[in-house]
């Protein structure tokens, strides 16, 4: 009842429901371990998993955190049948301690259930290969974020290969998981300085989720514009972003720095709107710490902050910070799309036409892609 709840979005009553389900399965266990522990750590593990869409990480992680236990408990004891539960516990557990960025546990966590899941992808890689990609990608989340990031290029690469060859066999199941990964070996290669590969990795992984993202745009939206953003980055860094201006014919006013920033200033746009939820109001805010990061942008930056709280006065929105030429200009565009509609057009028709570029030209503004967003991905067990 409660996978199917949180299905329809019913976040609350799917995790009362879910929380009803932990203690009828709990004193059950408590009566007759052998029978009722696998269902115990079973809904343990699913509202774990309802706890961290909720945003409440230091519940999820306890629950996550007994789930594993119960199922290490279980594998021991019988390893056939409770190995591939104690590898996706232990993955979905080193997504909840990075959820509270303890990286170093999220690594231990994440190594362990890449190691089970490549041993059981060797004896049947048909049911466990996906399983094995989804760890790899965790893996190389936490040691990037450990600043090991020769090690997270490695698990990042693997998971891409492991991916691209599940989606070369299905395409439908598949392709939305292979630009993930896509996505975070990319930003692994960004991390590296290698910013001309990391452009083709985006340019790839654009390519694969955007049938995706206008078949089902609540589903996979956020993955397209992640990578959009992502591309356009790497472009940025590659100094590449008088060609991409020229290719999507983007008019000779706009500074071409600004067209990077566009997906970023239609997001602000959406929040000083009030047209977004929490969600993408965290990332937007995620968004903006990450630009206050570079020097260059800090004033910009505080200005978009600044709009996107309500301030509407064009003073006040200046008042104390150096803005050179792309900032101003940049914020002068976003000023005029909250005011007025129309002036959105210019702003999503750069995004739109960089996007048929990528696509028609197989790589597009960028070129032609030679092969080769974060969160952590998890698992619910099935209703």
């Amino acid at each position: 009842l409660g996978a199917r709840l949180s299905a329809l979005g019913r976040w609350e009553e799917a995790l009362a429901a879910a929380q009803e389900a932990v203690g009828l399965y709990r004193q059950l266990a408590q009566a007759n371990p052998q029978a009722f522990l696998p269902d115990l750590a079973g809904s343990l593990h699913n509202l774990g998993a309802m706890l961290s869409d909720l945003g409440r990480w230091e519940e999820a992680l306890a629950a996550a955190q007994e789930a594993a236990g119960i199922y290490r408990q279980l594998a021991r004891a019988n390893p056939q049948a409770f190995l591939p539960d104690l590898a996706m516990s232990l993955n979905n557990l080193s997504a909840r301690l990075s959820d509270l960025g303890r990286w170093e546990e999220a690594l231990a966590a994440a190594q362990e259930a890449a190691g089970i899941y490549r041993q059981l992808a060797q004896a049947n890689p048909q049911a466990f290969l996906p399983d094995l990609a989804m760890s790899l990608h965790n893996l190389g989340r936490a040691l990037s974020a450990l600043g090991r990031r020769e090690e997270a290029l490695a698990a990042a690469q693997e998971a891409v290969e492991i991916r691209r060859q599940l989606a070369q066999a299905n395409p439908q199941a598949f392709l939305p998981d292979l630009a993930r990964s896509l996505g975070a070996y990319g930003r692994i290669l960004l991390g590296l300085g290698r910013a001309l590969e990391a452009r083709e990795a985006f340019a790839e992984g654009l390519r694969a989720v955007l049938p995706f993202a206008r078949a089902l745009p609540a589903a996979f939206g956020e993955l397209a514009a992640a990578l959009l953003a992502d591309y356009l980055q790497a472009c940025g860094k590659a100094g590449l972003m008088e060609e991409v201006a020229q290719q999507i014919g983007q008019p000779p006013f706009v500074h071409p720095a600004v067209v990077e920033l566009a997906l970023l200033l239609l997001a602000v746009v959406a929040l000083a709107r009030g047209e977004v939820g929490p969600e993408v109001a965290r990332l937007v805010e995620s968004a903006l710490a990450q630009m206050g990061e570079h020097a260059e942008r800090r004033a910009l930056m505080e200005a978009l902050k600044r709009l996107a709280a309500g301030e509407r006065n064009p003073q006040a929105l200046r008042q104390g910070l150096a803005l050179d030429e792309v900032d101003e200009q940049a914020l002068s565009l976003a000023e005029r799309v909250v005011m007025d509609e129309r002036a959105q057009a210019l702003l999503a028709a750069m995004m739109h036409a960089l996007v048929a570029a990528l696509e028609s030209a197989g790589g597009g503004a960028a070129g032609e892609t030679s092969g080769d967003s974060g969160l952590g991905e998890g698992s619910r067990l099935p209703p």
